[in-house]
């Protein structure tokens, strides 16, 4: 349950201090909500708490960006979003096997730097795959990285600590993972990760088969889940 933002004057959401409330007609046609016309704004002053605590909701939809600010906390404080689950196999990354030479590591023909980072958490084995623009969608959809373009390749690296797999890729476009931090499955830790300052946010579903990882990001590409909500 997402709070209402407070309501602009005269908006029909209720009477702002000096103003009259608008008619339920004339908020109507403005697409807004008189709680002041319906007394919601009355029952919610009468039962405080009656905001949606103690329940939980599953939204089945196109996804969530997680970066909404409405989604991050209810209002007790607590973590808003339980978990971010991709049920359609859409967003599924294939990992092959991959092998550090030093400090780097090439996937699918694109070269990594700072492997030393992973390699400080994990073992090994490693785990190799590439999230491609051109499968997300529509040209603005798609651009995970705002460059103007969807014929980006983002190469990603799993592995396993001692607390679970956990996932590193080069967030910031510098051919390097030195400076990543590790990105374990949502349910762990809401952990979230984007390409550059205005790109898709992105989950992690990591799980196990057969002592191997699978790896499918959640997000949200067109909006309407987030939307939803």
């Amino acid at each position: 349950v997402v709070a209402p933002a407070p309501a602009p004057r005269g908006s029909g959401r209720g009477p702002a201090r000096g103003q009259p409330a608008l008619s339920p007609a004339v908020a109507h046609r403005a697409g807004l909500m008189p709680l002041h016309a319906t007394a919601i704004d009355a029952f919610r002053g009468a039962h405080p708490t009656y905001d949606g605590r103690g329940v939980l909701i599953a939204v089945l939809d196109g996804g969530i960006d997680p970066s909404v600010r409405g989604l991050h906390q209810t209002t007790t404080g607590r973590r808003k979003l339980v978990d971010l689950r991709d049920l359609s196999g859409e967003g599924r990354i294939p990992l092959t096997a991959v092998h550090p030479s030093g400090d780097s590591i090439r996937i699918a023909g694109i070269g990594l730097s700072g492997f030393g980072r992973v390699a400080r958490l994990s073992a090994g084995p490693f785990y190799g795959g590439v999230l491609r623009e051109a499968g997300l969608g529509a040209e603005a959809a798609a651009d995970v990285n705002g460059d103007g373009d969807t014929a980006g390749r983002f190469p990603l690296v799993v592995a396993r600590a001692s607390d679970g797999w956990f996932l590193m890729t080069d967030t910031d476009g510098d051919g390097s993972l030195g400076n990543e931090r590790p990105v374990y499955d949502y349910a762990v830790g809401a952990d979230t990760f984007s390409y550059g300052r205005t790109g898709m946010r992105f989950a992690a579903n990591l799980t196990d088969s057969a002592g191997r990882p699978v790896l499918d990001l959640f997000y949200d590409n067109s909006g309407h889940g987030t939307h939803v909500a």
